[in-house]
């Protein structure tokens, strides 16, 4: 099916708190472990998360790595509030920045940032070109790249069915999120071209579920 864009950021106050209240445990459990493989053990001492959200996947990152300072986008003011309550609480204020930016034009110099990585942003941004000039501009040559989003299904169908199968026990508001927020994912193949037009393309796209893919790779 053709893709369905969405709106780049969520804003209203009770749609934002739907989402951070909702239980994404498990999805951002597998996410940080996938971050930390991805890594291949090395050291990150300075990590960009894009599109951070309710603050649980920054937490949970430097919970992981002892050793990165992280600095967290978030072009919501409404869900900065609530990742500056949970980096608070998580006791991670000393290793976790919180930025509200966007990520199709970042606030940084370039190459300062050994990793970037993201989880479920791509499907929200109405320039991916934009998008991947910045990521590969945060990077020096090395710096690794981790990246999950959505994987656009092939029919509006299939797209009902997972939204039955992953969110049959949420909220009917939570339940329409996810399905236009597959409805406007990217296919590999479309994520591959705007690789290539970014100069992108030592980077490898996977598909890493039956609704999610993976880019990552080292910057050269």
């Amino acid at each position: 099916m053709e893709r369905i864009p969405e709106k780049e950021r969520m804003d209203q106050a009770e749609a934002v708190n739907g989402y951070a209240q909702a239980d994404f445990a498990d999805v951002n459990e597998r996410f940080v472990n996938a971050v930390v493989e991805a890594m291949n053990g090395e050291r990150v001492h300075r990590m960009l998360d894009l599109g951070s959200g309710p603050g649980d996947i920054p937490v949970a990152l430097v919970g992981a790595n002892a050793c990165v300072k992280l600095v967290a986008v978030e072009a919501s003011a409404e869900m900065l509030t609530w990742a500056a309550r949970r980096v608070s609480s998580g006791g991670r204020s000393d290793r976790v920045v919180l930025v509200r930016g966007d990520a199709k034009a970042l606030p940084f110099e370039d190459g300062v940032f050994t990793a970037v990585v993201s989880n479920s942003i791509l499907h929200h941004v109405s320039d991916p070109h934009l998008f991947w000039q910045e990521v590969g501009r945060m990077l020096p040559p090395g710096g690794r790249v981790f990246m999950r989003d959505l994987l656009r299904p092939d029919n509006i169908a299939d797209a009902r069915a997972l939204v039955d199968e992953y969110a049959r026990d949420e909220s009917e508001a939570l339940r329409g999120e996810f399905f236009r927020s597959l409805c406007a994912a990217y296919t590999v193949d479309e994520v591959r071209d705007q690789l290539r037009r970014a100069d992108l393309s030592m980077l490898n796209v996977r598909v890493s579920s039956d609704r999610h893919l993976d880019v990552f790779g080292r910057a050269t």
